[in-house]
């Protein structure tokens, strides 16, 4: 894989829909473009909560902007993450977490393997 650059206009956010719920999202780099891993940004917002199953691939989570809580569904133990924070979310079967927001978050992930 040669070094790729993604420029902004490049990053068109679009909508993903996640067991029902919808949300936007950009999948910027990841296996079509021979990548290792996934990488790209989401935006959610109040009142759209959306489950994420981990049973395949890990995450780390950078926080452009916004409040995020992410709740481990079996435990019901959350992080909250704010604008800077960086969190980690591991590959495990049976883990399910849900992303929620009292407003708006902007994240940049990264997933690996693949998260598709």
């Amino acid at each position: 894989m040669d070094m790729m650059l993604f420029k902004r206009s490049d990053n068109l956010v679009t909508p993903l829909t996640v067991g029902g719920v919808e949300y936007d999202n950009v999948d910027t780099v990841g296996e079509a473009q021979g990548c290792p891993f996934d990488a790209g940004l989401s935006e959610y917002t109040k009142g759209r909560a959306v489950e994420f199953d981990h049973a395949d691939y890990c995450c780390a989570i950078y926080m452009i902007d916004g409040v995020l809580d992410v709740t481990e569904n079996s435990t019901g133990g959350t992080i909250h993450a704010e604008s800077g924070d960086v969190f980690y979310i591991p590959q495990s079967d049976g883990l399910k977490v849900t992303f929620s927001t009292p407003d708006h978050a902007r994240i940049f992930w990264i997933c690996y393997p693949h998260w598709h």
